[in-house]
């Protein structure tokens, strides 16, 4: 209840809190409905590690990878990135990502994007 002494300040702020509380529960139910899709949408094991492989390749792509030029001392982490792609719940995200219709960092929210970046890098070395 606004209370009629309030000031125009203390009201503002109360508004402020009364939306940041209103959208952080809007964004834990985003989370919690991302979640849901992200394990229903890799429930299959087969179908997770293809999608995982393909989303991986896209995002290379995206990284401006060259995938017959990595260097092969990234094998071993890229495998480790499959399984970090598997079991990612930032899949909705990363598909707006992949399908170019969100510009965002993938740094926010991919978990090989430290890699990919890495990876990048070291075949622009390759190139110099």
């Amino acid at each position: 209840m606004i209370q009629q002494h309030q000031s125009p300040e203390s009201l503002a702020r109360q508004r402020l809190r009364s939306r940041a509380k209103f959208a952080a529960r809007a964004q834990t139910a985003a989370s919690r409905r991302a979640l849901i899709g992200a394990v229903l949408a890799r429930a299959d094991p087969a179908t997770a590690l293809a999608e995982a492989r393909r989303d991986l390749r896209r995002m290379m792509r995206r990284f401006r990878i060259g995938p017959n030029q990595i260097p092969a001392r990234f094998a071993r982490q890229l495998q480790e990135a499959e399984l970090r792609c598997v079991r990612c719940v930032a899949i909705g995200r990363c598909q707006q990502f992949l399908a170019a219709s969100a510009e965002d960092d993938p740094h926010a929210f991919c978990p090989n994007a430290a890699l990919y970046q890495e990876i990048a890098a070291a075949q622009r070395q390759a190139q110099h």
